[in-house]
């Protein structure tokens, strides 16, 4: 009875070319399978595996909104990452067209969907900023919260499943959303070019928070207010350029490395207090 008493596996594609029980399927997702999987791998060993059917459905659409509640439907037994279902809002479809309104060297990728730029050759995998990051960055950046994010990821994802985070709120302007993604971007670019000592990277989030710190001086606007483009620009103009991002981040070093926190203990990392004595330097700049 797994046949008729398993939802199986749904797999949503943008076409398929069926040639008679073999199926060509492009640009895929498995939307729904994971406990199927997950029940047949643990009964492997089983003498009657071989004789067990599993429902698989294949759907081909180009509809972005179609490929969401296919998913959500699919998914409404099983609760799935708060940062997976996210990528389904209309908040992130925009946010994403948000990103894709620059180009040439501020371009970035926002993957709201896992793997959606995998079939795509001419996009740099560096380049490509995934749910997670984006909400690491965010939240380190413009929450100043870079703790949390550094060791305690799945706490930001609990208040963000109750609704306590504010993150992908539907009222929020895209702009500091990007803007933090694009100087986690360009903090990593100088990491792999080995312009910046890779020690510090563990201490990344807490160097994105007082980048923002350092070099917007004025109060910070609303999340909701359109004053945060203006705010955010001013960052932008220095991240745009590689001369003066570097030196900025270089400063920010220097706070680290000033303040009562040691960059290479994980516990010092994780911790509310280093977090505040890295401010209260910054303040005393």
């Amino acid at each position: 009875l797994f046949s008729v008493l398993n939802n199986g596996v749904t797999i949503v594609a943008s076409s398929i070319s069926p040639t008679g029980d073999k199926f060509t399927i492009r640009d895929y997702q498995i939307v729904n399978g994971c406990q199927t999987s997950n029940v047949l791998f643990n009964s492997r060993n089983s003498a009657h595996i071989g004789n067990v059917n599993v429902p698989v459905k294949i759907i081909a659409t180009d509809d972005d909104e179609i490929k969401n509640r296919i998913t959500l439907a699919t998914n409404n037994q099983t609760p799935i990452k708060k940062e997976q279902l996210a990528s389904l809002t209309a908040f992130q479809r925009s946010l994403e067209q948000y990103y894709n309104s620059y180009n040439g060297d501020s371009r970035l990728y926002y993957e709201r969907r896992s793997k959606q730029y995998n079939t795509d050759s001419s996009v740099l995998k560096t380049r490509i900023i995934t749910v997670p990051y984006q909400i690491k960055s965010f939240a380190a950046m413009f929450l100043d919260n870079p703790h949390q994010v550094t060791s305690f990821f799945g706490t930001i994802v609990s208040r963000l499943n109750e609704g306590k985070a504010q993150i992908f709120t539907p009222d929020h302007v895209y702009s500091p959303y990007y803007t933090s993604a694009f100087a986690y971007y360009k903090l990593e670019n100088h990491f792999r070019k080995r312009n910046i000592d890779t020690s510090y990277k563990k201490v990344r989030f807490h160097i994105l928070m007082l980048f923002r710190m350092m070099y917007q001086p004025d109060p910070m606007p609303p999340l909701n207010s359109k004053k945060m483009d203006t705010y955010c620009q001013n960052l932008l103009d220095i991240l745009n350029n590689e001369n003066n991002s570097l030196l900025a981040f270089k400063e920010c070093l220097k706070i680290i490395d000033t303040a009562d926190f040691d960059k290479a203990d994980k516990q010092d990392i994780k911790l509310l207090s280093k977090t505040e004595k890295v401010l209260r330097s910054e303040e005393r700049r």
